[in-house]
Parts: structure tokens; C-alpha cells; sequence
């Protein structure tokens, strides 16, 4: 299994907000402002007026920047939602280290209380692109006898019929694009397809899968040699 390139990862931060919010209150505007200036964020949340702000969640930011030591990392997107956070980095380790310096900031500038609170629970979600050394629907005998039953049946030879996507799961497909739920990151389902604009000789393929972007490539390289067994 060769990796081509990591285009998501995703932490998402399940806790209560009684516990975390501060005891003398928040101003929304206020942390709307902090977290969107701390993080250079061009796309901010709004509240109109005449709206409840708690009615106003989720928060969503967009296309952001977080200095962290010496480093700086992109991201992606950050949501403040009623049962917690969610923030997404080209890797979930780096999603995780914003996480972190998020929560941190929070507490030490607008007196949050996310160091102290209980039964806080992370679950991630990443995207990668890879390639395999041989086509996953050469190596698994059914799915290479459908094909080819589908290519003698039905003739379309400039289109022939080849294994698109693998999906595992349960419940019902979860919504594409960026999470703004917790429950988008939990459900998630795994997923292999292959890369649309790449020749099938490749081999290449996108995956999306409700781990880290470390136990996500450990799981791919477990399968390739699954398949070559």
C-alpha cells in the first residue's frame, strides 16, 4: 500500500456544555470574535438580530490558520456545537493538536472550564488517498466474477463495469462533505472507491473511515495483505 496524500482529518470533542460553559457567562459575540481572530478565520459565524443566540448553534468557522509553537497548520473548519466541538486539518494528529490549543485557549481567555470537565469523548474521521499494488476487485473472487458476468451481459465495452466503491456501515448513509455534526463523525461509514480521475491501472483509491488518519492507514496496509494472502 503506497499513500498518496491525507485530504481530511476530522476530531470531534463529545461534552456537555453545562460543564464547560463559563459560570459568569458567555457573550457569543465575544467568542465568536476570539476564536475567529485567534485562528484567522475568513469565513465567521453571524447571529442576526432579533435571534436567540442559543438558537444559533451550531457555530460553523471556515478556512482558518493555527500557530502552535513554531508551526502553523490549516484549518479547515471549526464547530462550536451544543454537545461539543469539531475541527478538521489535512491529518487528524494535526486536528488534534488544534484541539487541543483550542480548549486551552478557551480557559485561560474566556474563563471556559474544559480542563475540568468529565466524560469528555474524541472520535475522529479522515479521508486518504492510496494505491494498492493490484485491483481490489481482482483479488476478491465474487466481486471479480460479478464483474464479469456484468461485461458479458451487458455490452458496453468503451464503459466496462469495474468495482467503483466499497461501503461498510450501518444506519443510514451519512451526509457528505464537512461535518457539522458530532453525530456525522460517529456514524460514519468506511468507505473504498476508487479515484475518479485516475486510470483503473493505478490502482488508486479514496477511502473515508471513522479512525485516525494513523489507524486509517494501518487498517489499509492490514487489508492489502489480507487480499494478498
Amino acid at each position: 500500500m503506497r499513500l498518496i496524500n491525507s485530504l481530511l482529518g476530522v476530531v470531534a470533542l463529545r461534552v456537555a456544555a453545562d460543564e464547560v460553559i463559563p459560570l459568569s457567562g458567555l457573550i457569543f459575540e465575544d467568542m465568536i470574535k476570539f476564536i475567529g481572530n485567534t485562528y484567522q478565520f475568513s469565513v465567521r459565524p453571524q447571529i442576526p438580530p432579533g435571534i436567540a443566540p442559543g438558537a444559533m448553534q451550531p457555530f460553523i468557522f471556515q478556512s482558518g490558520a493555527a500557530v502552535i509553537g513554531e508551526e502553523k497548520f490549516p484549518i479547515f473548519h471549526l464547530g462550536v456545537l451544543q454537545n461539543g466541538d469539531v475541527i478538521s486539518s489535512a491529518t487528524t494528529e494535526i486536528a488534534d493538536k488544534i484541539m487541543d490549543d483550542y480548549l486551552a485557549r478557551l480557559d485561560a481567555q474566556l474563563k471556559y472550564r474544559n480542563a475540568s470537565a468529565k466524560n469528555k469523548r474524541k472520535s475522529y474521521f479522515s479521508n486518504v488517498v492510496f494505491e494498492f499494488e493490484n485491483s481490489i476487485g481482482e483479488k476478491i473472487e465474487a466481486l471479480r466474477w460479478i464483474e464479469e458476468l456484468l461485461m458479458r451481459e451487458i455490452k458496453r465495452p468503451t464503459l466496462p463495469f469495474k468495482l467503483k466503491r466499497l461501503a461498510f456501515g450501518s444506519g443510514p448513509t451519512p451526509l457528505q462533505g464537512l461535518p457539522t455534526s458530532l453525530e456525522m463523525v460517529e456514524n460514519a461509514d468506511f468507505l473504498i472507491e476508487r479515484r475518479e480521475t485516475e486510470p483503473y491501472i493505478e490502482n488508486r483509491y479514496f477511502s473515508a473511515a471513522p479512525i485516525t488518519t494513523s489507524e486509517h492507514i494501518r487498517i489499509l496496509e492490514l487489508l492489502e495483505q489480507e487480499l494478498a494472502a
